[in-house]
């Protein structure tokens, strides 16, 4: 072989090989994308799931002490303040 055929198959083998490296780059950058978007998925899911059940726990709460307080009069009285502290024992309602 003389110095150009040499020449012409070393830039087709390259050639070649950078397309082939392009390729195995964007399979694998969409793999991983869409890796890391259902693992974000299911995190964010499991997210909800965890304040949807402190919420309603919450709600559950704070239905109760209204149903104890139908109950007594409402006035400034140690058991009307007793429910409100139990309720407020049960969380911090101002992050919600």
């Amino acid at each position: 072989m003389n110095r150009k055929q040499t020449y012409i198959w070393s830039c087709l083998g390259l050639g070649m090989i950078l397309i082939l490296a392009g390729v195995t780059y964007n399979s694998t950058r969409m793999i991983t994308e869409k890796t890391v978007e259902s693992h974000q998925q299911r995190i964010v899911a499991g997210a909800a799931e965890t304040v949807d059940l402190w919420f309603s726990q919450h709600v559950r709460i704070v239905q109760a002490t209204a149903a104890a307080t139908r109950q007594r009069p409402i006035a400034d009285t140690p058991e009307t303040l007793r429910l409100l502290k139990m309720a407020m024992q049960a969380g911090n309602f101002s992050d919600v």
